[in-house]
């Protein structure tokens, strides 16, 4: 495996203050708004449904709103200092007869004037909508969609010129392995530059259960994924910001998705990792779990009885270190063996790194005296270097390893991954080639930097891969 100082990261960091990281809340059951701040967000993702605010059709062309619960959200949002991305779906049955987030041309009319009826009543509170919700599992087609999200732009941003408009909210991304249906329908209203119009981002749901992000469903990897749909909305022109803003685990329920609690919180955290390499946003589903049958109650981050799940603490202590100062994300190695770099705005940085099986040695050179680690659960502890390098042994639970001051950038890193070589595949990043050339560096370029693999103990499968980078003043 050769690894090298190339990301997609570098072209998010245009800001000191980067809010990534999100959390659902949906509707009609327990809602604690500290629990969201508690969290580490400040971005909450939250229905504002339809059919909850006119479940009855309108009489003779007149529209009666109930706007009791909406307003409460309102309310709650403004007290709690939360930005809120408002989902306008879930239509009332007399609109949308065959499934409630299908709707129908018949049923526009009325939903847009909804739209224009919620974006008037809280222009200036709400930071963004969310049009629909899985248009293409719901059995919409490319037309009913495409309609659907010109039109509701259209009237909300007359309404709140300066809302956010939120399109597409795939359930899946824009190009997934084996569904020729799905990426067909995406390629379809992504081609149409009224579409790329009308919506300020795209979003995208990453769920992978029950596998590890890395080793993805039938769907494929995530990183392959997410890779594959950002060069789809480049070559689209599509240029605008992409949130996920629905993915996680089940610990209960029916579907063949439920995992344990302890790899819904390993997951989570790597899952969010990944989405922030390639994505701007991160909104997990959902932050109650409920008593319920259904899947989506068991994804939860807090129990029915009001018990923290692991998850929600590993998922706190990551959007606490990689927080609102970290302007860059960069992927360093991206096979078995997993490390990410942050850097932040005040010149502190780091890394979060993990095996997708197994363990390994992760060594860090060029290093200052004293670095902090934090694992998982947020238990921390200081490290002291030894000639400017550190080893630290890592398994398939993130671990942060951070300056504890603004320190020269690493020069690089090294592994020794304890795998056998049969249950790995050296790769590069699947976009680090094209993102690296695009920065000046093409994987093993004296230019920027080289690597040189190197196996030792071939006869025990040990691989080692080292890694060396010319000084810069800027992070890479």
């Amino acid at each position: 495996m050769t690894c090298c100082f190339s990301s997609k990261s570098g072209d998010l960091a245009v800001s000191t203050s980067i809010d990534r990281w999100g959390v659902v809340m949906t509707p009609g059951g327990t809602e604690h708004y500290s629990d969201v701040t508690a969290l580490g967000v400040r971005l909450l993702r939250h229905g504002m449904r339809w059919r909850a605010a006119e479940p009855n059709a309108p009489v003779n062309g007149v529209h009666t709103y109930t706007w009791a619960a909406h307003d409460a959200v309102i309310a709650k949002v403004a007290a709690a200092g939360i930005r809120l991305c408002g989902v306008l779906s879930n239509g009332p049955t007399w609109a949308c007869p065959i499934n409630t987030n299908r709707f129908p041309a018949s049923s526009l009319p009325d939903y847009f004037a909804y739209c224009t009826a919620i974006a008037t009543r809280y222009a200036g509170q709400v930071e963004a909508y969310e049009i629909g919700n899985e248009p293409v599992g719901s059995g919409m087609t490319t037309d009913e969609y495409k309609n659907m999200l010109i039109g509701a732009s259209a009237v909300i941003r007359a309404a709140d010129p300066n809302v956010m408009i939120v399109g597409m909210v795939m359930d899946g991304t824009f190009v997934d392995a084996g569904q020729t249906g799905h990426n067909t329908w995406c390629d379809i209203v992504l081609s149409d530059p009224a579409i790329l119009a009308a919506m300020d981002v795209a979003s995208i749901h990453t769920y992978t259960r029950p596998y590890a992000p890395e080793i993805g469903d039938k769907r494929g990897p995530l990183d392959t994924r997410l890779a594959d749909s950002q060069a789809l909305l480049a070559s689209k022109g599509f240029t605008k910001p992409v949130w996920v803003t629905e993915g996680n685990w089940p610990t209960a329920g029916p579907t063949a998705g439920v995992v344990s609690e302890d790899d819904q919180a390993r997951f989570l955290v790597r899952m969010a990792i990944i989405n922030g390499l390639f994505c701007n946003r991160y909104y997990p589903f959902q932050l109650y779990g409920t008593v319920t049958t259904d899947e989506a109650g068991g994804m939860g981050l807090i129990r029915p009885d009001g018990t923290l799940k692991p998850a929600y603490t590993a998922y706190r202590t990551m959007a606490t270190i990689i927080d609102d100062t970290v302007t860059r994300i960069t992927d360093i190695s991206t096979g078995n063996t997993r490390c990410y770099r942050f850097d932040r705005s005040d010149g502190t940085y780091g890394f979060v790194a993990w095996t997708v099986t197994g363990t390994a040695n992760l060594q860090l050179d060029s290093l200052p005296a004293v670095m902090r680690k934090t694992t998982l659960q947020g238990v921390q502890s200081t490290m002291s270097t030894s000639a400017a390098a550190l080893t630290v042994t890592i398994g398939i639970d993130p671990v942060y390893i951070e300056t504890l001051s603004s320190e020269p950038q690493v020069r690089g890193f090294h592994f020794t991954s304890y795998a056998p070589l049969s249950q790995r595949t050296p790769t590069t990043s699947p976009h680090g080639s094209r993102w690296s050339e695009a920065r000046g560096c093409r994987p093993g370029s004296s230019a920027f930097c080289s690597a040189t693999p190197t196996s030792v103990g071939a006869a025990t499968g040990i691989r080692r891969v080292q890694l060396m980078a010319s000084p810069a003043t800027t992070p890479p």
